[in-house]
C-alpha cells in the first residue's frame, strides 16, 4: 500500500485485518495522523476482493463529557454533516454527525474542521421539548435509537430513570437502533412507525416494538430452500 501517494509502497497489509498508519495532509497544507484497518475478504473460489476502513477517532471532552469524531464515510475528512459520526459520552455508538448536538441535554451548533482537530460548540437559542423512546419501549434492552430531524440526528435511547430527551422542537422519524439480551441482538432500520412531533416544552413518548413481523427473502433451488 501506498500511503502517502509518492508511488512506493510503504506498508503491506497480511492476514485477514492489518491496521496501517498514514499521515494526511489537508486542503491547507496541515498534516494529521490517520489510521485505516485494510481487510482481505475471499469472495468464492480464488476471487479476492481488499476493502479498507477508517479505524481511528478523534478524542476530546467539552462539559466533562467525552466526545469522539468519526471519519464514517472514511474519506479521510471529518465534519461532514450525515456522512460522518459523532459519539457523545460513555457510549458504545455513534449517531451521524448533525448540525445540532445534545451535549449533557443542552443543545448546541457543532461544526469541526476538516482534520477532525477542533470541534466548536456554540449554544442553541431555539425552542425545545422532549423526545421519549424508551419508556414505552415493547421489546428488549433498547442500547440505541437514532430518530431524525431537519439535518441533525440524536441518539435518544436512554439509560437510567431520565428517558426524556432534549431535542429541538420539529418532526422526527426513526432511522437507526439497536436492541440486545445477552447472548443477543439485533439491528433496527426504518420501517412504518410514524414520525413523531415534539412541541415546545412538551415530551413526545413513543409507543412502539412489539409485536414484531419478520420480513424475508426466500428461493427454491430444485430441493434446496435458501432464505436470506
Amino acid at each position: 500500500i501506498d500511503v502517502n501517494g509518492d508511488g512506493r509502497i510503504d506498508a503491506k497489509a497480511k492476514g485477514k485485518d492489518t491496521c496501517v498508519p498514514a499521515r494526511l495532509v489537508a486542503k491547507d497544507g496541515s498534516a494529521y495522523d490517520y489510521m485505516f484497518r485494510v481487510t482481505r475478504v475471499e469472495t468464492g473460489g480464488a476471487t479476492i476482493q481488499w476493502i479498507f476502513q477508517r479505524s481511528c477517532t478523534m478524542e476530546g471532552s467539552f462539559d466533562k463529557t467525552k466526545i469522539r469524531l468519526i471519519d464514517d464515510n472514511s474519506d479521510g475528512v471529518y465534519g461532514q454533516i450525515g456522512q460522518d459520526a459523532i459519539a457523545i459520552g460513555n457510549t458504545e455508538h455513534a449517531a451521524p454527525l448533525g448540525t445540532l448536538v445534545n451535549v449533557n441535554q443542552k443543545i448546541y451548533h457543532a461544526r469541526t474542521n476538516p482534520t477532525g482537530t477542533k470541534l466548536e460548540l456554540k449554544p442553541w437559542e431555539g425552542q425545545t421539548g422532549k423526545l421519549d423512546a424508551t419508556k414505552q419501549f415493547a421489546g428488549q434492552k433498547l442500547v440505541w435509537a437514532v430518530f431524525k430531524g431537519a439535518d441533525y440526528w440524536f441518539d435518544c435511547a436512554a439509560a437510567g430513570k431520565d428517558t426524556e430527551i432534549v431535542v429541538p422542537i420539529g418532526s422526527y422519524r426513526l432511522e437507526m437502533g439497536r436492541v440486545y439480551n445477552r447472548p443477543q441482538g439485533a439491528r433496527i432500520r426504518a420501517g412504518s412507525l410514524p414520525a413523531v412531533d415534539v412541541l415546545a416544552g412538551e415530551v413526545a413518548r413513543v409507543e412502539w416494538g412489539g409485536p414484531l413481523k419478520i420480513e424475508f427473502s426466500y428461493a427454491f433451488e430444485g430441493r434446496i430452500l435458501k432464505i436470506a
